[in-house]
């Protein structure tokens, strides 16, 4: 019975064992296929600009340290961080300082090279530092790269990739660098190029990296909605003049556009290996947010990946006081150290910038002095847009340009102790034109004006050996282009701008009636010096008579340049000579071209353009491609000055009424 019972208890157990088998069937797991590697990383070194070797350094850091981290990644992981390895470096990882080994897993990555058709030239990218959903790798395909990014640019960037025999990582600098020690109570400082538009860091950097020619990089800002480019970066300082400082700068920081250029250019230095600031670059030092000093160097500076330039110990000679420009204008940012300054040799009442070389958004100055010799001013108003003024712009054509097209901003930068100075700023896209800038007293009277002249072409100078024993320009004052002669009607552009007698502020023909919207206003009655000053777009029309009721028959004159003489600096209004300067009559190498509209010298080469005359007393413009007028320096009688007449095949001295407007061609003082 014993055996019995056990029997029946075994069959119910195989039973019930047999059911339970049916209802959970058994499971094969497959293990996981890992790639555990173990690479070895150099920490790397910047190179000095002069050649010598030295440790990279950021806020002392010259070497791997405990939470350092690494991300390695391969094709494509868009933004999952799944297909990316992050190692984050442990004590046990430094065999030495500068040498970190440590074991990865790459089995969840799919490596670059996998994919038929790519360009890659290894399976896996590296990327040092990494901050948590800031890198990562989008892209695949033929022709394309890693790519990732970063958004803080400030900082020691490396990148790189694991060797192709899985033993090692190579890391390279993907920035430049400028070291310094400073000795005063600064918290912070301003880097800058010095002309205040240069590209020096990105807030968001896409790294491209692993062609066929890797190691390349190519470095752009684009795309996430980011601000992209700045023309500024800060970082802390510290001030014991002692500790290093550094300041980082990614490659590619190209002078101006949306996305830096891919190619190298050898001679102007740009392009994806450069760090270039042509103009060189500022440094201002702050405490708590307010900038108390400022060096700044006028040298290029041009950096390679991995090259740094050690400025050592800043010294106070070289420290420049700043005192903050006053708020006012449009705010356009810029300093007295930081724009070009166009009256470096000469003050004048006319500043000319080569339109075919200048670059976008460049940033120029000129002292607020009153012509050649003239007082500076002290007095401005400070309110708001209302300090200095664009008064009016011209392309020199009938097609009228948009506000901002010449000039893109204007301010001014008074400081304590020190000239003020006019300040104004290009467009992002140069157009050639003439300008007329307005400096406004606390009063809101305009004080004085400049005129700043952008030709299309460079201008030159001719030998006047004809006329006069100075240079000649080989323009009009205000004229874009040069006459171009044989083939080409003369365009409007080179006609150039027209002056009454004795002022220095010129008119243009297309608003010269007084157009609704026009910046230039008429009178019919006569109008002191100071009037003049205070309404430089007022033209004083008036038959016979001097639109001057001071009757000054000096405000220009033979003995010298004037304050009130209208041509850059270097250039003055010529005095009239009938023996020898521009006005001759006798000389018989002059031709008259009638189909091409321009009058011209043989022996020099010499064009002169036929752009016509304003009427003193109709405030008409006459004779278009037919005549011309150019005033001499010279006055005749307290309502006429000496000047030439040139009208189809004649060359004529003559006396022109002071109320005329009549074309200007300067000399060389």
């Amino acid at each position: 019975m014993k055996k019995l019972l056990i029997f029946a208890f075994a069959a119910v157990c195989a039973a019930a064992l047999a059911l339970s088998c049916q209802k959970e069937p058994s499971i094969e797991i497959t293990p996981k296929d890992s790639k555990i590697v173990t690479l070895t990383c150099a920490f790397p070194k910047l190179t000095d600009a002069r050649g010598t070797k030295v440790s990279l350094a950021t806020d002392g850091k010259t070497e791997w340290e405990v939470g350092d981290k690494i991300v390695i990644f391969g094709q494509p992981s868009s933004e999952d961080e799944s297909k990316r390895v992050v190692h984050e470096i442990i004590a046990s990882d430094i065999t030495n300082p500068e040498i970190a080994s440590f074991s990865v897993d790459l089995s969840g990555l799919t490596p670059e090279n996998s994919t038929d058709n790519n360009e890659f030239a290894h399976a896996y990218n590296v990327l040092f530092p990494y901050s948590e959903g800031l890198q990562y790798y989008y892209g695949t395909g033929k022709s394309n790269y890693g790519r990732a990014r970063f958004q803080n640019t400030n900082q020691l960037l490396l990148a790189g990739y694991v060797s192709d025999d899985l033993t090692s990582i190579v890391l390279n600098p993907i920035t430049a660098a400028i070291t310094f020690s400073v000795s005063g109570d600064f918290d912070s400082y301003i880097f800058s190029g010095r002309n205040g538009t240069e590209v020096v860091g990105y807030s968001n950097l896409a790294v491209e990296m692993n062609s066929t020619s890797a190691p390349k990089y190519r470095q752009k800002y684009n795309n996430g909605g980011t601000t992209g480019a700045q023309t500024s970066i800060t970082g802390s300082v510290n001030g014991n003049g002692t500790a290093v400082n550094y300041i980082f700068l990614p490659v590619n920081a190209q002078r101006s556009g949306s996305s830096p250029d891919y190619s190298y250019d050898v001679n102007s230095e740009r392009g994806a290996n450069v760090v270039y600031l042509p103009d060189g670059f500022t440094i201002q030092f702050r405490k708590s947010g307010v900038v108390t000093k400022y060096i700044t160097s006028s040298a290029p500076l041009i950096l390679r990946p991995g090259e740094m330039i050690n400025l050592s110990t800043l010294p106070s000679g070289s420290m420049h006081d700043y005192v903050a420009p006053t708020t006012h204008g449009n705010k356009i940012g810029v300093t007295v150290g930081t724009a070009t300054d166009l009256s470096a040799d000469a003050s004048a009442n006319c500043y000319m910038i080569d339109g075919s070389t200048v670059a976008a958004n460049a940033q120029f100055k000129f002292k607020a002095q009153k012509g050649k010799g003239g007082a500076l001013i002290t007095d401005f108003n400070t309110a708001e847009d209302n300090d200095v003024v664009v008064l009016w712009e011209t392309k020199n054509t009938t097609t009228a340009p948009t506000s901002g097209d010449i000039i893109a901003a204007v301010d001014y930068d008074m400081q304590e102790g020190e000239d003020a100075y006019i300040v104004f700023k290009m467009p992002a896209t140069i157009t050639p034109g003439n300008a007329l800038i307005a400096a406004k007293n606390s009063a809101g009277e305009i004080v004085w004006s400049w005129h700043i002249w952008i030709p299309e072409t460079t201008v030159t100078d001719v030998d006047a050996g004809f006329a006069a024993t100075s240079k000649l320009m080989d323009r009009n004052l205000g004229a874009l282009v040069a006459v171009p002669g044989g083939t080409t009607t003369t365009p409007t552009t080179a006609y150039g701008l027209y002056y009454q007698w004795g002022r220095k502020d010129p008119f243009y023909d297309s608003t010269i009636k007084g157009a609704p919207g026009s910046a230039i206003s008429v009178g019919t009655t006569a109008i002191t010096t100071e009037e003049a000053i205070q309404n430089p777009s007022k033209y004083i029309y008036l038959e016979g008579v001097n639109w001057n009721s001071s009757n000054i028959s000096t405000l220009w004159n033979d003995s010298g340049k004037t304050s009130f003489d209208p041509c850059p600096p270097g250039y003055r209004v010529p005095v009239y000579d009938a023996v020898k300067d521009l006005w001759i009559k006798t000389d018989t190498n002059w031709t008259h071209d009638a189909t091409y509209k321009y009058f011209y010298f043989s022996t020099t080469s010499s064009y002169f353009p036929l752009p016509g005359y304003i009427n003193g007393g109709s405030c008409n413009l006459s004779g278009s491609g037919a005549r011309e007028m150019i005033w001499s320096a010279t006055a005749s009688s307290s309502d006429s000055a000496s000047g030439a007449l040139i009208r189809d095949n004649a060359y004529n001295n003559v006396k022109l009424h002071k109320a005329a407007g009549a074309s200007v061609r300067c000399v060389a003082e």
